[in-house]
């Protein structure tokens, strides 16, 4: 059978369509998870929810509707428990953990059942998932998604500066509750997908992956759900690959280890912008106070303009990098990019960060590593000269230390 003609079986369409709306909806609960530093929450929920799903098992009904019960009731403890603060609180939430967990185990038993079908719940069986299940899968997935996305400035506030937002007049405690219900959903509705056990990887990985390379929260909420689907899609297409050569590969540990994959892929990538940015970026702008209104703008006169106007041209090429034979052969050194930013803005009239800047600028890294080759000037395709910022800098470098020896008393 071909994977094409595998993927034509009914139990494999469902599947697939339950790969689908999981692998969006479980990242985008996972981002403001992760925005919160509660990354392991959904681990803790997930211990609890096992109960739920063993009370399921030994009453006869459906152990996707009591272990929903059974998560929420564990997530608002978790949150709580944490709100509260106390020392305490690590030990609470250990022992709840802990006995979700036997308890699950514990109930199996009084139930008669099997540990075999614990193991679906457990680490995942998605090739197992009945009509009904995916039915209430999907209308679960929706409403994550529709809350995730749809309340998403208020989520952010409170995940991101929950002081903040209750000074803006959010009702944090409610949307703090709302995000642990939430994360409870998620890991009921990706537990027959990839397991109670794995359920926070799926949650978190798809995060971790879009956080090296984005800098807002909307992108990394949109590229979480984008890496959480090729996840979820790619580790089920990968075990029913491997299932054609004999292999009995389940497709929960397959759609973690691929999420895996991603992120060890795209780390060098990230890291490598980071590094990019810091050299490019690496002193702020510092503005004067501000003024009345009625006082008017801050204005320049055209040789004022001139002063730095060249050096605000740069478009980050990163050419004169590449030309700095400082810079290939120390790595630490700043380079000529980011000191000619600075030079911007220590040229700047309306600037007052200057000297902040030539402290910077000073270090043994700064600005007396360079020898004053000039590739960087001959290499830039603006017309900016780093080299005389550098020397410029410099200058203004002496200048500011021989009057900190004169004039220790002095102030700006």
């Amino acid at each position: 059978m071909t994977l094409l003609e595998l993927f034509s079986v009914p139990f494999m369409q469902r599947a697939l369509i339950a790969a689908f709306l999981v692998g969006i909806a479980a990242p985008a609960v996972g981002t403001y998870i992760v925005q919160r530093r509660l990354a392991l929450m959904g681990d803790g929920i997930g211990h609890v929810a096992v109960t739920g799903v063993a009370i399921g098992l030994w009453t006869q009904t459906s152990p996707t509707w009591t272990a929903v019960i059974v998560a929420i009731a564990g997530a608002v403890v978790i949150e709580v428990v944490r709100e509260r603060g106390h020392a305490e609180g690590d030990v609470a939430l250990a022992m709840l953990f802990y006995g979700g967990l036997a308890g699950g185990v514990f109930v199996t038993g009084l139930a008669g059942t099997g540990a075999s079908r614990l193991q679906e719940f457990l680490f995942g069986s998605i090739l197992t998932i009945s009509v009904d299940d995916l039915l209430v899968t999907m209308a679960l997935a929706v409403v994550l998604i529709l809350i995730c996305v749809g309340l998403s400035p208020q989520l952010f506030a409170v995940s991101q500066d929950a002081d903040y937002a209750k000074v803006a007049g959010l009702p944090v405690r409610f949307y703090s509750i709302l995000v642990a219900v939430l994360a409870a959903l998620s890991v009921v509705i990706a537990m027959r997908t990839v397991g109670l056990l794995l359920v926070s990887a799926l949650m978190v990985v798809p995060v971790a992956i879009v956080q090296q390379l984005t800098r807002s929260f909307r992108m990394t909420l949109l590229g979480a759900m984008g890496a959480g689907l090729a996840a979820s899609v790619g580790g089920l297409v990968l075990a029913a690959a491997l299932s054609r050569t004999g292999a009995n590969v389940q497709p929960g540990p397959s759609i973690v280890l691929v999420a895996l994959a991603g992120f060890f892929l795209v780390w060098p990538l990230g890291a490598w912008l980071r590094r990019r940015r810091a050299l490019v970026a690496p002193f702020p702008e510092t503005l004067p106070e501000e003024k009345p209104v009625d006082e008017g703008e801050y204005l320049q006169t055209p040789a004022e303009l001139a002063d730095f106007k060249q050096f605000s041209m740069c478009i980050n090429c990163m050419l004169c990098y590449a030309a700095c034979p400082v810079y290939a052969l120390d790595s630490r050194f700043v380079g000529p990019a980011a000191i000619a930013l600075a030079q911007r803005y220590n040229l700047d009239s309306r600037d007052e960060g200057d000297r902040q800047r030539l402290t910077i600028l000073a270090q043994p890294d700064g600005v007396w590593d360079c020898t004053f080759v000039g590739e960087c000037s001959t290499a830039c395709p603006k017309g900016v000269d780093p080299a005389g910022a550098i020397q410029q800098a410099k200058l203004a470098a002496a200048q500011e230390a021989v009057k900190s020896l004169l004039l220790p008393w002095r102030s700006r």
